[in-house]
């Protein structure tokens, strides 16, 4: 049977319900940043934020993320958050993709028989085929961890000022081979082998 038990331990609970007391100082603070990295991102060209979806009255914003339109330097997004890395910005561009092309996911009909049920043929997820999915998750997305909306005004400047740098530099970054990516290339799957260290 897949699965996992994920359950914290009372330790863990205990250092939980002390942070829980600064949730609401520390969810305005992340929504204020948010503010204004959508605002300064949204005057770099090749950078799309998110539109703002007026059915939310509070945003939990467990990750930020933002569009990169790769230019006519053909620089993949991969590269593109590698070179974020590299100026001091945490981020992620695989950090989701489409479940039916995760190597975490390989359903067959032994272990999930409804996957047959009242079909002629069971289900095979690796014919689908979702292409907005798959250009989100492969060529346009980048994720900013929370953490880095827990800062002042200046730290804002600092990620906006990083993603302009990086963007003003990708026809420099165009000539780089996709190697340089690294992990950043790579599925959720696979970078525990190369990631040990990396703690959030």
């Amino acid at each position: 049977m897949t699965g996992g038990n994920y359950r914290i331990t009372e330790f863990q609970a205990a250092l939980l319900l002390g942070q829980l007391e600064r949730l609401p100082e520390l969810s305005a603070l992340r929504a204020r940043n948010a503010k204004l990295l959508t605002d300064a991102l949204g005057r770099i060209g090749g950078i799309s934020p998110l539109p703002a979806q007026p059915e939310l009255t509070r945003e939990a914003i467990y990750n930020y993320v933002f569009r990169y339109r790769a230019s006519a330097s053909g620089v993949s997004r991969d590269l593109f958050v590698a070179a974020l890395n590299a100026e001091g910005i945490p981020s992620d561009g695989r950090f989701y993709e489409p479940v039916y092309r995760s190597d975490l996911f390989h359903p067959t009909p032994i272990e999930y028989p409804q996957l047959q049920l009242n079909r002629a043929q069971p289900v095979d997820y690796g014919a689908f085929h979702c292409p907005v999915a798959e250009r989100a998750a492969y060529d346009e997305s980048v994720w900013l961890p929370q953490f880095l909306l827990l800062g002042d005004e200046g730290d804002v400047g600092d990620i906006a000022a990083a993603v302009g740098k990086v963007m003003a530099g990708l026809d420099a970054l165009g000539g780089a081979g996709p190697e340089l990516a690294g992990v950043q290339a790579m599925s959720r799957a696979e970078r525990p082998r190369i990631e040990r260290q990396r703690n959030y």
